[in-house]
């Protein structure tokens, strides 16, 4: 049997290349089940399977629309169409198109409510950012190890959400590029991140290297900062990285980090650290990759507890250690 589908499949090659690519598409509507459009994200998932004189399967594609929405996390099921792409009946590719949402509740305004925290931005109010024009990389800096990020886009506030890509992270400090057409990103008008978790996030844009980075932070509207280091005082050099050190006898907490240029500047949150038992250090990976731009920094561990600070300078890091009071 294996013989023969080789045997056909080279046929059918050899068709292909004598005929040209020539094709043809056919899209047709299956089901529509009339979901409302009461601002839930608006999702599109897809299946689709390969065969040869359109009864040998080439591979194991699957094209049911169960497939198609599980693909698009999809819950609810508004819309099913089926497209067919035929060359010469040699080769027929049958996809699935579901659209559907999550079917999560909602709230006014059109973003999911709990236990899914959600972030929108502006994006004509990111800086630079008509100098995108290359990826989307995604930095998951909040206290979740385990994290999925959607990403939704509209053109107009009249508009549903409709999903771009996601992103699923394993740790903290890690960056995920975003799939999809730089094209379609730019003409949206707005984008939505959707976390999986319920806990509050906020997400810094920035562009350089022709790249958006998207930075998720914990949304710590009010940090209490009891300890600042001017980082000027501190002798020696310092051009690389800020590194955290576990001096004190509790282990296994965060450790957000704050910088600013001046003293007048608001605190910014630039990253956060996971430290371990004590001796334990940790680099800071900082907005831009560049800690250095900043002048002032202070670590707000998530204990609860105060600590006393101490900072040097080795190997062009700024090395700040937290020893019990």
């Amino acid at each position: 049997m294996k013989r023969l589908v080789k045997r056909l499949w080279q046929f059918a090659l050899a068709a292909l290349l004598a005929a040209g690519t020539v094709g043809c598409t056919t899209i047709t509507p299956v089901y529509g089940a009339g979901i409302a459009s009461d601002g839930r994200i608006e999702l599109t998932g897809e299946s689709s399977a390969t065969f040869l004189f359109g009864l040998l399967p080439l591979g194991d594609g699957d094209w049911s629309v169960a497939t198609a929405a599980a693909n698009g996390g999809i819950k609810r099921v508004a819309t099913v169409d089926t497209k067919t792409f035929n060359v010469l009946g040699i080769i027929v590719t049958h996809t699935t198109i579901v659209t559907g949402d999550d079917g999560a509740a909602v709230q006014s305004g059109g973003a999911p409510s709990a236990p899914r925290a959600n972030v929108m931005l502006e994006l004509a109010a990111i800086d630079s950012f008509q100098q995108y024009t290359d990826d989307i990389s995604i930095v998951n800096l909040t206290h979740e190890k385990k994290l999925s990020i959607k990403v939704s886009t509209r053109t107009s506030e009249e508009e549903n959400w409709t999903k771009y890509g996601e992103v699923r992270f394993s740790n903290i400090n890690s960056s995920m590029d975003l799939n999809g057409s730089t094209r379609k990103f730019k003409s949206a008008k707005q984008v939505l991140l959707t976390s999986s978790s319920e806990t509050p996030f906020t997400v810094q844009a920035i562009v350089y290297d022709d790249d958006l980075w998207l930075y998720l932070f914990p949304a710590n509207e009010n940090p209490a900062i009891d300890n600042a280091v001017d980082a000027t005082s501190v002798s020696g050099v310092f051009k690389d990285n800020v590194r955290i050190v576990n001096q004190t006898s509790d282990a296994d907490f965060f450790v957000d980090v704050y910088a600013r240029k001046t003293e007048a500047d608001a605190w910014s949150q630039i990253g956060v650290v996971f430290v371990q038992g004590k001796g334990d250090g940790s680099t800071v990976r900082a907005v831009n990759d560049n800690a250095s731009a900043w002048r002032y920094f202070a670590a707000v561990p998530q204990t609860g507890k105060q600590y006393v600070y101490s900072a040097e300078k080795n190997h062009n890091d700024l090395v700040i250690t937290m020893q019990d009071k």
